[in-house]
């Protein structure tokens, strides 16, 4: 779960009430996830013990036995279950399938998974979104290996050829040297690869045998250990540091007809600059492209291409006041509606247009009647001793806004400040004071429908 190996910082027991507000949080998380399959993980007579680390994850364990559920925010929202809560439910998550046992060593071994490394089935690819939790499983083999979530969706994954990162991996078996890996869920496990399970077919048919939990065997023993029972307490604490360990940088083989070649890893890495090619080479000449056979995803592809693409778009939007309210009642405007900064201007141009207030002797002047005017100015503006009778045209909109009230420029109550962002021309950050920040991120989501990776929120008051 770390990228170094770091000391546990508290451990406690939870309490009855805690237990059952992580149950019920675990049960939002997971919907498809029966009473049966929460009571496996989270058993409502059994102790569950909660472990605080200094990079702020939670780990919640049986007490006695095996890590079930971790949490890397402290926030107790996002569950993910470890590899052992997914031997006791395979189908806790859903799973992508490696294309042989020889890519899993690369997977235990902490790297990310790729698309070349995932095995598209008959039915064609599985639908899926940007950071959703995904398991990581061996053909042949029910028990998943790795967990955490994709980095894009499914429509995405096909516009990119299916080509690049599939599924950042977090926790995997075997995720820290210090675990021995004596107790692994069949026969498939292995200390530096996971391959089928060769009981995994006949158990599968066979009557007698249990659903929903795996048996969890002792390479060095004849004694099976059923995931239910109570493991040693030597062997959680190592279990527990197991899914503490970070991600290493490593890549998943590609097919040998998509290698690239780098200079950078090249013997002759300094040599890089080239005066030119020899067309006429017989190497050159007798080169002929390969012809790559694409697998059969039209379904998927024709989702593709109906799917257009939404470019975020960011506007500032006005309401209509009390002050300007029998403006836009003249001309019959909604006073509902919100408008743009041209829409508004374009409603009190009306209003000069219906009542003919333009000045006769200067067009670029208008007439102040007693509407516009009190829509226009906040009580009495004096110009020595006369009050204002006209104004020019290129001022009339400007003056309407300042007039009317920005959209939830009062939402949250709170101080706001616009400001361009240093060394990046164009971008601008708004600084909001006060503790609204997953109101307003939230509300961001649930009345925009902004995507949740398009937002990132710094609170600048923690150090």
């Amino acid at each position: 779960m770390f990228k170094k190996p770091v000391d546990v910082k508290t451990v406690q027991r939870l309490s009855g009430a805690d237990k059952k507000k992580l149950r019920r949080t675990a049960k939002e998380r997971f919907p498809q996830a029966s009473d049966a399959d929460l009571d496996a993980i989270l058993p409502p007579k059994g102790e569950i013990t909660l472990a605080k680390y200094p990079t702020h994850a939670l780990v919640y364990a049986i007490e006695g036995e095996f890590p079930m559920i971790f949490n890397i925010d402290a926030r107790g929202h996002d569950l993910f279950p470890t590899v052992y809560a997914l031997w006791k439910v395979p189908h806790l998550l859903p799973a992508f399938t490696l294309k042989g046992g020889e890519v899993s060593r690369y997977v235990i071994g902490g790297a990310d998974l790729m698309f070349p490394g995932i095995s598209i089935p008959p039915e064609g690819f599985p639908s899926f979104g940007a950071g959703q939790p995904w398991a990581v499983k061996v053909p042949g083999n029910p028990a998943p290996i790795a967990v955490w979530i994709t980095t894009m969706s499914s429509t995405e994954a096909l516009k990119a050829g299916l080509h690049g990162k599939a599924l950042r991996i977090l926790h995997y078996y075997r995720d820290m040297d210090s675990a021995d890996g004596r107790y692994v869920p069949n026969e498939g496990f292995f200390e530096d690869i996971v391959v089928e399970d060769p009981n995994f077919v006949s158990t599968s048919q066979s009557p007698d045998s249990a659903e929903g939990t795996l048996e969890v065997t002792h390479e060095s023993e004849d004694a099976a250990v059923d995931s239910s029972g109570t493991a040693d307490p030597g062997v959680h604490n190592e279990a527990t540091e197991e899914i503490t360990d970070g991600i290493n940088e490593l890549k998943l083989p590609e097919d040998k007809s998509n290698e690239q070649i780098s200079a950078k890893e090249d013997k002759y890495k300094k040599e890089v600059i080239l005066l030119g090619f020899n067309r006429k080479h017989p190497d050159y000449m007798s080169f002929k492209p390969e012809k790559r056979v694409q697998e059969p995803v039209e379904q998927e592809k024709a989702v593709a291409e109906s799917s257009v693409t939404k470019q975020l778009e960011v506007a500032e939007i006005y309401k209509p006041s009390s002050h300007v309210k029998p403006i836009f009642m003249a001309v019959e405007a909604d006073m509902e509606k919100y408008y743009s900064a041209s829409e508004a201007s374009d409603v009190v141009f009306r209003y000069i247009e219906k009542e003919n207030l333009v000045k006769p002797t200067d067009k670029a002047k208008v007439i102040l009647d007693v509407t516009l005017c009190d829509a226009l100015y906040k009580g009495a503006i004096k110009k020595g001793s006369a009050y204002p009778t006209e104004i020019h045209k290129k001022d009339l909109g400007s003056t309407l806004l300042n007039r009317m009230q920005v959209h939830h420029k009062k939402k949250f109550a709170c101080s706001t400040t616009t400001a361009e962002l240093p060394g990046k021309k164009g971008q601008y950050e708004v600084l909001v004071q006060g503790g609204v920040i997953d109101n307003l991120a939230k509300h961001l989501v649930d009345h925009y429908g902004v995507p949740k990776r398009y937002i990132e929120v710094y609170d600048k008051t923690k150090r």
